[in-house]
């Protein structure tokens, strides 16, 4: 585990982020935040929210982020 790092789960309404979204959950790993925004995507009726997940560098305004899991992976979604 990387304990510089942290992992940010934000839902989007019908995968668009003109659309209303919130912030699932700030998680400690990579595989923790896929499984969260996943079980979520599920919950919600599988189809009306798509998670994205941004890892950011922990105490860090560098403005660094990288995409682990993107809006676009979904790709049964109209947008």
């Amino acid at each position: 585990m990387n304990l510089n790092k942290v992992y940010v789960v934000t839902m989007y309404r019908w995968g668009d982020r003109e659309n209303h979204s919130y912030v699932l959950g700030v998680y400690s790993t990579e595989k923790k935040a896929k499984i969260a925004g996943e079980a979520e995507r599920v919950e919600r009726g599988g189809n009306k929210y798509y998670p994205e997940c941004l890892e950011f560098d922990l105490n860090s305004s560098n403005g660094q982020v990288r995409v682990v899991v993107s809006l676009e992976y979904y790709p049964y979604f109209k947008k």
